[in-house]
């Protein structure tokens, strides 16, 4: 009897090193980011209609702790709940910008000229580890 008892232990305790294997598997370590980079993106707003789709490239360099958010036919609605927002207020070239002195968002064009160009508090790039705190929780894009 002790040998079934033990060899029963044994294969459970087996496949639960296999399963938590696997579960460990399913959740991938964090990404980090390249210390530079560029890259393009699409804008996806499903508030203004699922064909809603603008253009934008973000600068990053880690090194020079500087990011740059470029928005070429839409701008971030960063206003939309002070300035009436919607879709077409922001049919305009923008850009975000962050430094160690501070972040700005500039675009000479705006309808609202006070907002054409602001600064705000120091908001540096995030570090290319910022999703270490983060956890994976298989949600798909």
């Amino acid at each position: 009897m002790k040998i079934k008892s033990l060899s029963t232990t044994l294969g459970c305790a087996l496949i639960f090193a296999f399963f938590a294997a696997a579960v460990a598997e399913t959740e991938p370590k964090y990404p980090v980011w390249p210390a530079q980079f560029t890259v393009d993106f699409d804008v996806l707003v499903p508030d203004y209609g699922k064909n809603f789709v603008k253009k934008g490239a973000l600068y990053y360099d880690y090194k020079t702790q500087r990011a740059r958010a470029d928005y070429y036919d839409w701008c971030i609605p960063l206003f939309d709940g002070t300035s009436g927002g919607g879709p077409n207020l922001y049919n305009e070239t923008c850009s975000f910008l962050m430094t160690p002195k501070g972040a700005f968002f500039i675009s000479p064009t705006f309808p609202i000229k006070e907002d054409r160009c602001c600064y705000f508090a120091d908001i540096p790039p995030p570090t290319p580890d910022w999703l270490k705190n983060t956890r994976y929780n298989t949600t798909e894009a």
